[in-house]
Formats: structure tokens, C-alpha cells, sequence
């Protein structure tokens, strides 16, 4: 078990720093311990999810997908499953599933009920579900979760993709407006400022800008 523990606390203490490659590496290494000491239904399913987490961040939709998709199989539960089906709904926006959105969406919130204090999964679902709907055309929806999203987050990244989105909302719907003659709402200034103020404390820039330096 501590082995175990360890390899989750060295991937997420490699995803604080954004060094990908060696959390991708300490992450494949755990699941094959666990594999071969039969320790696979305590640890898999949260191994599974934070790969498929960097899998999707860096483009590699297909193996993330497959890692995803077994933990649903797995019937994951509790934490790791809000985190399968948040990261599902991410990569399924992504993709243009909206189906799948909005089934994956529906499952993190039938989780919270027992786990309300996990809020960073539902930050993720409500993010996805934005995505989905400005793809969508609907605007206002969009705003809605990604309002959501940035109001219950805790991690700048995200909060950044939901104050974008919000901006890319409310100028959709600003454009509506205009071709049918409607007053305009205005953006709020602090929106896109406001987004990359709250990236600056985030380790994975911090750690991109110092390979700059």
C-alpha cells in the first residue's frame, strides 16, 4: 500500500511542477506494481484517470479514451469515478460527443450527492458542458456552466478555460444581439484579465516559463 500511495504522491507532485513525461512514466510504473502484487482494484481506477488527465492535455485523445473507458468497465467508485466521468466529459467535448457531455456531466453530479465536497470534478463536467454548448450555438448555456465552473474551481487552468469561455459567450451573444437590433450587454473588462491574472500562480506556467529563461 505505501508503494502505492507513493507513486500517486510523486505523479501529482510532478504535476505541480508540469514535468509530464516523468509523472506519464511514475503513473504507467504503479500500474504495473499494482498489476503484478493483485493490487489493481485499490489503486487502478485513480491511476487510470490521472493518465488519462495528461493524455488529453497533451493530444493523445485515443489512449486516454481507452484508459477512461475501462475504468467505467472497472465500475470505478467514489473519487475516481467522479474523476473518469469529469475527464470523460472533457475529452468527449473535445471531440464533438455531445452525448456523451452531457451523460458523462450527469454522472459526476449523481456522485457529488455522497462526495460534495469534491467540487473539482464538477468543475470539470460544468467546463465540459460550456465547451459543448458554445460548439452548440448556445451561448447562453455556455455562459451559464462556465460561470459555474470558475465560480466553484480551484485550479487557475481551469478557471482561465472558464473566464475565456465566458468571454467567448458573451460575445457570441453580443453579435446575436446586434443582428437583431437589441442593446448590447458589455463585456466585463476584468473577464480576460481577470483569466490571466489567475494563471500566473499556476506551477505548470511557472515551470513553462522557466525552460524560457
Amino acid at each position: 500500500d505505501e508503494l502505492c500511495r507513493a507513486h500517486l504522491g510523486h505523479a501529482l507532485s510532478l504535476a505541480q511542477l508540469g514535468r509530464t513525461a516523468e509523472r506519464e512514466q511514475v503513473l504507467r510504473d504503479g500500474l504495473r506494481y499494482v498489476a503484478t502484487y493483485g493490487m489493481s482494484k485499490s489503486y487502478t481506477g485513480a491511476m487510470q484517470y490521472m493518465l488519462a488527465e495528461l493524455l488529453i492535455d497533451v493530444g493523445r485523445w485515443k489512449e486516454a479514451n481507452e484508459f477512461l473507458e475501462d475504468n467505467v468497465a472497472r465500475g470505478v467508485h467514489g473519487v475516481p469515478a467522479m474523476f473518469t466521468y469529469a475527464y470523460r466529459a472533457r475529452l468527449a467535448a473535445g471531440q464533438g460527443r455531445f452525448a456523451t457531455v452531457i451523460a458523462s456531466a450527469e454522472e459526476v453530479a449523481a456522485l457529488s450527492k455522497d462526495l460534495p465536497q469534491q467540487m473539482e470534478p464538477m468543475a470539470i463536467a460544468l467546463s465540459a458542458r460550456a465547451q459543448s454548448c458554445l460548439w452548440g450555438g448556445a451561448a447562453a448555456e455556455a455562459m451559464a456552466y462556465a460561470v459555474q465552473a470558475d465560480a466553484i474551481s480551484t485550479d487557475p487552468i481551469l478557471r482561465v478555460e472558464a473566464k475565456v469561455m465566458v468571454a467567448s459567450a458573451a460575445a457570441d451573444l453580443s453579435e446575436l444581439a446586434r443582428r437583431h437590433g437589441q442593446p448590447r450587454d458589455e463585456l466585463p473588462e476584468a473577464v480576460v484579465p481577470g483569466a490571466m491574472e489567475a494563471s500566473q500562480d499556476h506551477p505548470q506556467l511557472r515551470a513553462f516559463w522557466a525552460t524560457k529563461a
